[in-house]
């Protein structure tokens, strides 16, 4: 009942699937890619049909989960998780993805590129892939089945194709592989447009947890007409020097692409037609490879693909363990009889059937990630940070088929690697029975020995395990939970360094893996062998914020800074430790040497020290190339210069001369290069190559890159004509012919690069020129040529002999004249004073003369503006007419240099007409001088005026009641030919000397302003012979009594006005001798209210008393009878005032 109930819901769901495939259209054209990059695309797949998957607990996703995508971004994958990862489950299901395509009738081929690790306990467990025709089931879709792992269930599981691998091997239920594969198989389609179910179904049939649950993935589907046979067998073969591929097929022509394992653009190679290509060397590392045949231009097959494939090169490795054939790989063998082994004997190669053939005692590993089955896959068969490993054993173990297997290298150590790097993993069968003693049990040695077999360090540089679950750090495993006898145990990936820096010669690496003795029971191993610098490895690069110390993997480390002395000796403190990680971290900038004790996990006395400085390193991507034409082929070399660079303490460029690690080459055609130093071929005809180099270190985590556009020179030689006359009776050689008559006569080479070129001779052949007479005259100085001789005098010349440019004689008879030497004097007027005032008279010059000024025949010569003139004149006889050397003549223009003294400070007293400014005429003449004053002194009553240049100064004339300030003025002296020269100037206006008036022989006083023009002042400064007089600050200037003026000292105030706080001096007082009177005080010191007598008193006398602001105290009169007056009360000083006539004096007087 439930089976009729599925098929009616798969009934409904094709209904709807038919309608909807009408309706949507599922026609194709072939050639036809999936990609799962198109969302239009991606909606053509059901995922989920309606039937089961929503009971399913694995679910098919089109989606970017980790991983599941070989290119861009998206696949088709199983997950359990949502699509969150592709990963299964441990419920049994199986789920359906498909596609519905309508083709026309014919043959195809279906290829597509898949992983998985369905489980292996489960033969069913996988992904398969099902084509059928939609008519053939009555219109039945396929449909998911939850809790089911019976392929019997799926009934279009029938139609289930065989898929054949890249490599020539078939499936049907796809497993097995954590690597990408390449599968391809092919249906038929019987009736016109057709609809075609394609389907990929994943079966789990498995209830227990998988240790790498890697779901089925599917990528790159292409569905291309079987017409044209898909290639098959590919095959990768060599090292990284020759790299060489195969493929079985039958087309015409093929394309070969390929690239490193983590890149995305392939390299593509056209038009071979041969079934196998060398490639050119390449650095060692993973690639992809693929083939299509080419079958026309419109018909290509699919891609047959193999991915990550491995390039080996054993020049990188000091040790080549992989080459089973060299002299220094020997193979010994001892078989296992009676509980017994006997002794070892050399063998005359290796046993190798391969690595999936347990009869293999000495086979190498390649594939990446690949698991050993008999460890549940927990064991890698190649440990991280290799390429291939050894397995020396196998699990063949039986009567007669027991025995001891064991591989000797010899080896030479290496002074710049004497570490000795050995990595091995162990597979041993535990017969756990008390029949088998220790010494019976499966058994493993490694051994470092001499040319003698003494083990150089038996502690250190040996190990050797017998079978044993309970040994520490093993892993067991019971095939057979039932059978406890029948135990694997194995051990994982283990590191052993020896230190042979102090080991001279040759060295032997022994290893030998033993089935039990009792011979049921099997052991076997993988090892790797390598060797390390003493030198740490650097492994940082670019402007990190660190730098990284890397250490050999596989040991336990212990980071020790080495702060050296002065004298480069160690310093380590050995208790401080740095670190216990592989890679040690430190600043860029950080120049000390770090060391590294190196110790093995299991033996930690058995280490060795290996030291580094830190030293930045970046790439550095260079180009260089040359031109290698072959065969009429234009071919350029191009040359990888990259290398790594580093930065000394200044930070200026270390070129180490390192190579970097890849290089990446792209010529913009879509088709990038990893060839170390390809070639590229340009057009015959040359042109422009364009090429970008990226050049990397680190991983790639630091990467350079460089364009260069290349100049390619055309290799071909186009046809050249060689025109060539010769005379009559002469003849030429071409071709290796001798030719003597008019003619094209044709020659074809070959040029340097191999290409074709054709020469062609245009032969003329002239008869012989006649004897010629020529008369002719030339002018002085001149020279007459007939053929190569020159001619500089008048004379008769006959028989002169010339031989033209084709080879022929002719005579020529010359008569020659030479006419007289045109020559002239001349006299020059400079343009000075009036503009166009130049001349130029022509003197001496030949009767009839002609003139040319500036190449102008009869140009003017008068009126001429400033300049240079060229002056020729010519003469001559008849027609013949000779010119003068050209006469380069300067009519000078002469411009006015006007000097004025602009250093000097310019005054004037407030009280004279006007201040003159001298100024000299050095050169030139003037027309007039302007007089412009600034904005302040037009305020002041200054008025523009223009002067006439005829005197030696320009007067500023000052206006009536000029305020005195500072005024400035621009001179502007006009020249009428040249630029006007102006001078800006400043002049101080002072106050009249009538400002100050003289009282007495003591007394300088400045007037007030109702006499003194109105000026009312705030403060003031005496000044005599030009400097201050220190304290005389009021408006009157007293020298005290008994003290005169000395009529030779010079005596002037500075006055600041209180209107506008403007400072101005006044101009000198003239100073006069006064007739002194008679009356004096007695005394200038007088207590309070005392009197004070007037001495002298011949007559009357007026007395006045002010105080110093200036406020009257006392006036009166004294006689010669009444000569005292008495003094204020107030303290304080005062002036007193003494006039008798018109004769005043003044005294300073101090009341205390």
């Amino acid at each position: 009942m439930q089976r009729f109930k599925i098929y009616i819901a798969g009934l409904f769901t094709l209904l709807c699937a038919v309608q909807l495939s009408a309706q949507s259209g599922n026609a194709i054209t072939v050639p036809y890619t999936i990609d799962f990059e198109n969302p239009t695309e991606n909606q053509n797949w059901v995922t989920d049909d309606a039937v089961g998957t929503d009971r399913c607990t694995d679910k098919w996703y089109i989606g970017s989960a980790p991983g599941a995508a070989l290119d861009g971004a998206n696949s088709l994958y199983i997950s359990c998780d949502g699509g969150k990862t592709a990963e299964y489950c441990t419920e049994r299901n199986i789920v359906v993805a498909y596609r519905l395509v309508e083709l026309p009738a014919g043959n195809y081929n279906l290829s597509f590129d898949w992983k998985n690790l369905a489980p292996e306990s489960s033969p069913q467990s996988g992904l398969y892939c099902v084509i059928y025709d939609l008519s053939s089931y009555d219109g039945e879709l396929p449909e998911s089945f939850p809790g089911s792992g019976d392929v019997n269930d799926a009934m279009y599981l029938v139609d289930q194709k065989q898929c054949t691998m890249a490599d020539g091997t078939t499936m049907t239920c796809m497993k097995g592989s954590q690597e990408w594969l390449n599968a391809i198989t092919n249906f038929t389609v019987q009736g016109n447009n057709s609809t075609m179910v394609i389907a990929f179904v994943w079966v789990n049939d498995e209830r227990n947890e998988q240790a790498f649950p890697i779901a089925a993935c599917v990528d790159n589907i292409q569905i291309s007409s079987a017409n044209c046979f898909v290639p098959t067998g590919l095959m990768v073969d060599g090292g990284c020097d020759s790299i060489g591929l195969s493929w079985t097929g039958s087309s015409m022509s093929y394309e070969l692409q390929y690239r490193p394992a983590d890149a995305e653009q392939w390299r593509s190679i056209k038009d071979i037609v041969e079934t196998e290509y060398k490639l050119p060397p390449m650095d060692e590392g993973l690639y992809d490879f693929r083939v299509r045949a080419v079958c026309s231009e419109d018909m290509v097959s699919a891609w047959v693909s193999l991915y990550s494939e491995l390039v080996f090169c054993p020049e990188n490795h000091c040790i080549d363990y992989i080459d089973f054939y060299s002299p220094n790989v020997h193979f010994y063998e001892a078989a296992i009889a009676d509980n017994a082994i006997g002794s070892y004997s050399e063998l005359a190669g290796p046993i190798d059937y391969g690595t999936n053939e347990q009869a293999s005692r000495h086979t190498v590993y390649w594939k990446r990630n690949e698991y050993d089955p008999r460890t549940q896959y927990k064991l890698k068969t190649i440990p991280d940070g290799e390429y291939a490993s050894v397995r020396i054993g196998n699990w063949e173990a039986y009567e007669g088929h027991a025995y001891g297997d064991r591989i000797e290298y010899e080896y030479t150590v290496d002074p710049a690697k004497p570490i000795l790097i050995l990595k091995y993993a162990i597979v041993l069968q535990n017969p756990n029975d008390p029949t088998h003693q220790q010494k019976d049990q499966p058994y493993f040695e490694l051994a470092v020995v001499d040319n003698s077999g003494n083990e150089i360090n038996p502690d250190c540089g040996k190990v050797e395990f017998y079978a044993d679950k309970n040994a520490e750090g093993w892993n067991s495993y019971w095939p057979d939970p039932n059978v406890q006898t029948e135990v694997i145990v194995w051990k994982d990936w283990t590191t052993m360094g020896l230190d042979l820096s102090g080991y001279a010669g040759n060295i032997r690496i022994r290893l030998t893996a033993r089935d039990c003795l009792l011979g049921a029971h099997y052991g076997y191993a993988y090892f790797t062998l390598g060797c390390a610098e003493k030198e740490l490895k650097n492994v940082s690069c670019g402007a990190s914020d660190s730098v990284k110390l890397e250490a050999p993997m596989g040991f336990d480390y212990a980071w020790f800074l080495n702060a050296r002395g002065e004298d480069g000796s160690d310093n380590i403190d050995w208790n401080d430790t740095v670190s216990h990680e592989q890679i040690l971290g430190v600043e860029p900038s950080d120049v000390n040497e770090y060391v590294c004790v190196v110790s093995q996990t299991e033996k930690p006395g058995c280490s060795f020290q290996i030291r580094s400085t830190v030293s930045p390193r970046e790439p550095y991507a260079g180009i260089g190339w040359r031109f290698v034409p072959k065969e009429c082929t234009n071919i350029v070399q191009l040359i990888n210069n990259s290398q790594v660079i580093s930065f000394d303490s200044n930070g200026d460029t270390i070129y180490t001369g390192e190579p970097t690690e890849t290089a990446y080459w792209d010529f913009f055609d879509g088709n990038p290069v990893y060839e170390e130093n390809p070639t590229y071929v340009m057009p015959a005809e040359g042109g422009q190559l364009k090429v970008s180099l990226k050049a990397g270190i680190a991983g790639d985590a630091c990467v350079d890159d460089t364009i260069v556009i290349i100049d390619v020179p055309s290799i071909l030689t186009p046809d050249s004509v060689i025109d060539t006359t010769i005379c009559g009776g002469y003849s030429v050689q071409f071709a290796g012919q001798s030719y003597g008559e008019t003619g094209i006569y044709y020659d074809s080479c070959v040029n340097r690069a191999g290409c074709d070129s054709v020469v062609i001779l245009n032969l003329k052949v002239r008869d012989r020129i006649p004897d010629v007479d020529v008369v002719d005259t030339i002018c002085f100085g001149e020279t007459y040529y007939v053929g190569w001789r020159e001619y500089t005098s008048g004379g008769v010349f006959d028989d002169i002999i010339i031989t033209s440019a084709n080879g022929c004689d002719s005579i020529v008879n010359l008569r020659l004249t030479v006419l007289e030497e045109v020559t002239f004097s001349y006299e020059v007027k400079d343009e000075v004073g009036l503009p166009n005032s130049g001349e130029i008279i022509i003197k001496d010059a030949p009767d009839g003369y002609t003139y040319s000024v500036n190449g102008e025949m009869g140009g003017s010569l008068t009126g001429l503006e400033g300049g240079i003139y060229k002056v020729v004149v010519f003469a001559g006889e008849g027609t013949h007419i000779c010119q003068s050397d050209t006469a380069v003549i300067e009519v000078k223009k002469v411009c006015s240099t006007v000097e004025v003294d602009t250093d000097s400070s310019f005054h004037v007293c407030a009280d004279v007409e006007k201040l003159s400014i001298p100024f000299d005429i050095v050169e030139g003449a003037l027309s007039r001088i302007d007089v412009k004053y600034g904005d302040k002194a037009k305020s002041a009553g200054f008025e523009d005026i223009s002067l006439d240049p005829g005197a030696n100064a320009v007067d500023l004339f000052l206006p009536e009641a000029v305020r005195p300030d500072t005024y400035d003025a621009s001179l502007d002296f006009i020249d009428p030919i040249c630029d006007t020269i102006s001078y800006p100037v400043t002049f101080d206006v002072y106050y009249a000397p009538g400002i100050v008036r003289q009282k007495w022989n003591n007394v300088l006083a400045v007037q007030n302003s109702g006499y003194n023009g109105g000026f009312d002042f705030s403060a003031f400064q005496w000044y005599k012979n030009g400097e201050p007089i220190s304290g005389e600050v009021s408006s009157v200037l007293y020298l005290g009594e008994g003290v005169s003026f000395d009529i030779n000292d010079v005596y002037h105030v500075l006055l600041t006005r209180a209107d506008d706080e403007v400072s101005m001096p006044s101009c000198p007082v003239t100073l006069v001798q006064k007739e002194d009177i008679s009356a004096y005080p007695q005394q200038t010191v007088v207590p309070a209210g005392a009197p004070l007598k007037i001495a002298n008193v011949q007559s009357d006398v007026s007395v006045a008393l002010y105080s110093v602001s200036g406020m009257l105290c006392y006036t009166g009169t004294v006689d010669a009878y009444s000569d005292q007056i008495v003094m204020p009360e107030t303290v304080g000083v005062y002036v007193m005032v003494l006039k008798n006539g018109e004769t005043e004096k003044y005294y300073k007087i101090l009341v205390r």
